[in-house]
């Protein structure tokens, strides 16, 4: 693995410039992002301990949180993968650092609580030599393994170092937060075990390390949690629509992402869908807009033809046909009847 440090943002993205030129694992999305470069920048002591590359302790084991809208203010976009994380030591340790581990956490948290929050290892353990590290150079870690950022939550980066025994150097630089919520760390002669070291709680602490996030395979996500990520779900906010639900007629909604499933199809072209009324989507004769009546002809097809639930003789406008009731030469009620009449025979 090829490793650089660079002294500033603008040389870092030189570095990725000609590590795309010469194939080296990047893509043309890569970037650099810093955050916190408003705030005042001060570097620990060889003898502050419980912050990065500082060798004073055996052990130490160090969390700061990033908020969600300091890595977007610095570029950090939904989508984006954090490829590597870089801090910036402010000296060289006075002696191998072993058992170096950086972690993190995604949070929706916005501040820390002299608790150790649960990390995900990402790189380490490994040891880091005296002569690896230069004072005012970033070092950087591959962390390649981070989920894509969700747009919202906070970041947690830790370092730590397990070791065997101590030697005055070393220490990092750091962001002056003013908020005792933002960072946390503890140092040890080996009297807490090996890491997590969760025999030992955390102190707070203002001090939040200087980091440079190196963005690369920026891609999508999948906001609504139903498997699928936003270049191919159609609608990444709704859980239920996805290229795997099925598709719901009459519902305005394009369910399964496949515009050949149509919502309201019209499988007979008649200018009617099954959501409007249709009764029979495969006769083109038979739609809510046609009539069914003597005058038309389709009072004995045996087909609804108006889609009002009623069939030849039994729609309203066939009710003439056959009809011996109350019309001209009908035997019911009428001059000529045998039935209650003068004349009659009964």
């Amino acid at each position: 693995m090829f490793r650089f440090a660079s002294s500033s943002p603008r040389a870092l993205l030189l570095t990725l410039a000609v590590s795309a030129m010469f194939g080296l694992g990047m893509t043309s999305q890569a970037h650099a992002i810093e955050p916190l470069t408003s705030l005042s920048e001060v570097t620990t002591g060889t003898s502050e301990s419980g912050y990065p590359f500082n060798s004073y302790y055996h052990d130490s084991r160090y969390q700061a949180l990033y908020l969600a809208s300091e890595l977007n203010s610095a570029g950090l976009s939904a989508g984006d993968v954090v490829d590597e994380i870089s801090l910036k030591p402010a000296a060289s340790p006075g002696q191998t650092l072993e058992n170096v581990r950086i972690a993190y956490a995604w949070t929706s948290s916005t501040q820390l609580s002299t608790s150790w929050v649960s990390t995900t290892v990402v790189w380490g353990p490994g040891d880091i030599t005296m002569v690896q590290v230069t004072g005012g150079l970033w070092f950087p870690f591959d962390v390649s393994d981070l989920p894509p950022w969700n747009g919202s939550d906070s970041l947690i980066i830790e370092w730590s170092n397990d070791g065997t025994s101590y030697t005055s150097g070393g220490g990092a630089y750091v962001r002056e937060t003013g908020d005792m919520t933002r960072a946390q760390n503890f140092f040890n002669d080996s009297d807490c075990g090996n890491y997590p070291f969760l025999g030992c709680s955390p102190s707070a602490t203002e001090n939040v390390a200087s980091v440079l996030l190196t963005l690369t395979g920026a891609g999508p996500i999948d906001n609504d949690g139903d498997g699928y990520t936003s270049d191919v779900d159609c609608n990444d906010t709704d859980y239920f629509v996805n290229p795997g639900a099925s598709e719901i007629p009459c519902d305005g909604v394009d369910n399964d992402c496949d515009s050949s499933t149509f919502d309201e199809e019209d499988s007979d072209f008649d200018g009617w869908t099954v959501c409007a009324g249709d009764c029979d989507d495969t006769d083109y004769f038979v739609n809510p807009g046609l009539f069914e009546s003597i005058a038309e002809g389709n009072c004995s097809d045996g087909a609804d033809n108006d889609c009002n639930g009623a069939t030849d003789a039994s729609d309203p406008g066939c009710e003439e046909l056959g009809d011996d009731d109350d019309a001209a030469g009908d035997d019911d009620d009428a001059a000529g009847d045998d039935d209650d009449a003068a004349g009659d025979d009964d």
